[in-house]
């Protein structure tokens, strides 16, 4: 049985979720970290529901660019974030990249 459906609402939740924290801490950079780190993690759980095999894979592009987390689209995390500047997007672009890259290399360091 397919896992998609519930993978998918995890993805919509985590999408305004990680809007609504970065709204909240918006102009702390650790907070800011902080709430992108745990989004990638939560990103990863919903992911491993339907790609098990690669957990981190397109987490910059579902929270910065399409919205994708599996097959369907929606707007994307970071863009829902109401007067974010380019800066930032980009700022929180690379955390984004930097905490998945670090998190799936422990992977396979274990």
């Amino acid at each position: 049985m397919s896992r998609a459906p519930e993978a998918e609402r995890a993805f919509d939740e985590l999408s305004v979720w990680v809007a609504a924290e970065l709204t909240k801490v918006r102009g702390d950079a650790a907070a800011e970290d902080a709430v992108l780190t745990d989004a990638v993690k939560r990103f990863a759980e919903a992911r491993t529901l339907v790609d098990p095999s690669d957990p981190y894979s397109h987490a910059t592009h579902f929270f910065g660019a399409d919205g994708a987390g599996w097959k369907l689209r929606r707007e994307p995390g970071l863009q829902r974030v109401a007067g974010a500047t380019p800066d930032e997007l980009a700022r929180w672009a690379g955390v984004i990249a930097a905490v998945a890259s670090k998190l799936e290399a422990a992977l396979f360091a274990d």
